[in-house]
């Protein structure tokens, strides 16, 4: 399932004119691209959905979606740069599952969803991926777990080709299978949590700010307080306790350092980091376990 297909059917819905569609895409699009729509993009757009049912007209879940897109326009409005985790976590659930959905390969309606945050790292075996955002996410989150904490929360500038190296190490090893049997399924809210640490640190207590460097040090064998998992990623209290749950049981530290093998010498030189997370020690541990439903 993907973009269009991740609602149930109803019999009561109401049917909508390709117009009412027209107009729903263009609102969900306008708050999720920053732009409005051209009248042959809106036009291909309502074709593709309509037709993603299998059908000329639009009922059932085709309208039941379109409920759930417009719920959507609030989370995802707004500049990405500067998106809480909360609005990167509703964006990424929807880019996530379209990605991979047979039916929509092709089509313009994913390209668009493709546009603002490209997908760098997808793996077909677990249906996860990481956009670009993602990937610059982890390199700074690596920074701030080797100073301690101690690294200002802000961003660095990347070249594109040292964000290319990085993705490309997970790409190649996810195709080989040479150390990572499958992109671990925190991954996809690297870029989620990052914001969060920007956005809250400074509001975080001096015994909170101890439990996300404990975390980051140790992993599940010092879990933070519940309420973290939920307020930094940006996760619902349920989703949190999910989280932590996974967190103790799938241990995939050791596999993403060797994953990243190739890329230690880039990032030393590129973002002054003395030395990488040794095997065994937290490299992006609180981004290494997520649940997989609803999220990505």
């Amino acid at each position: 399932m993907g973009l269009l297909g991740f609602v149930y059917s109803t019999s009561n819905a109401d049917e909508r004119s390709a117009q009412d569609v027209s107009a729903e895409l263009s609102s969900f699009f306008k708050a999720f691209l920053d732009r409005r729509l051209s009248a042959s993009e809106r036009r291909k757009v309502t074709e593709e959905y309509i037709a993603y049912y299998g059908s000329d007209t639009c009922e059932d879940s085709c309208v039941k979606y379109l409920e759930q897109l417009r719920q959507l326009v609030p989370r995802i409005r707004g500049n990405l740069d500067q998106a809480e985790n909360h609005n990167l976590l509703a964006r990424h659930v929807i880019t996530s599952p379209s990605y991979f959905d047979p039916k929509l390969q092709g089509s313009l309606i994913l390209r668009l969803l493709n546009g603002p945050d490209p997908v760098l790292v997808a793996d077909p075996k677990s249906k996860r991926l990481m956009t670009e955002k993602d990937v610059v996410a982890l390199i700074h989150i690596l920074v701030f777990q080797r100073s301690k904490g101690e690294t200002p929360i802000e961003e660095r500038t990347l070249s594109e080709s040292e964000i290319a190296q990085i993705a490309n190490a997970f790409n190649q090893a996810l195709s080989e299978g040479t150390g990572l049997q499958k992109l671990p399924v925190g991954m996809p809210v690297t870029a989620e949590f990052w914001a969060g640490l920007q956005q809250q640190w400074s509001q975080l207590s001096a015994t909170e700010r101890q439990a996300v460097r404990d975390y980051l040090d140790h992993g599940a064998d010092k879990p933070m307080p519940d309420r973290l998992y939920s307020q930094l990623i940006g996760l619902s209290p349920a989703d949190a306790l999910e989280f932590k749950a996974i967190d103790s049981t799938e241990k995939m530290t050791q596999l993403l350092d060797e994953t990243l093998n190739h890329s230690r010498t880039l990032m030393r030189m590129r973002l002054g980091v003395s030395s990488w997370s040794q095997p065994g020690t937290m490299m992006t541990r609180p981004l290494d376990y997520m649940p997989g439903t609803p999220y990505p």
